[in-house]
């Protein structure tokens, strides 16, 4: 084979290409704005978070006072689907939240409140069978 008969891709070779993807060394820094626009969404999502949660905690203390009564396999089908869609939404929001982790100092406060959530919850639902 002469050098003009030479393959196409080791050609083309690339002493880079052979090394893996070529990376900077240099540092990422955000702007100022940047940082202030991600803290502005964190906020918000923090703020999301906490109404969603609190609607949550009224409407199951709500179906948990209920279920101590006296009630029909309808009225208990009721509270399940409530306590289930403001489950659903807590879920979705803490989701939402928990992509903005690393920039929140006391995420660990999040975690706990919706694990603690998450097995009243169950309980209730266990309850109402």
């Amino acid at each position: 084979m002469t050098s003009q008969q030479q393959p196409v891709n080791e050609l083309c070779e690339d002493p880079v290409s052979q090394e893996g993807t070529r990376r900077s060394q240099r540092e990422i820094k955000s702007t100022e704005r940047s940082l202030q626009y991600r803290s502005e969404i964190v906020k918000c999502k923090e703020r999301d978070f906490c109404k969603v949660y609190e609607s949550f905690k009224v409407k199951h203390r709500g179906v948990r006072d209920a279920i101590k009564k006296e009630l029909s396999e309808e009225e208990l089908y009721y509270h399940k689907q409530i306590l289930e869609g403001e489950y659903n939404r807590v879920e979705r929001v803490y989701k939402d939240l928990r992509s903005c982790a690393f920039e929140i100092e006391d995420f660990t406060s999040y975690q706990r409140k919706i694990v603690k959530r998450i097995w009243q919850f169950i309980s209730v639902i266990e309850c109402q069978k």
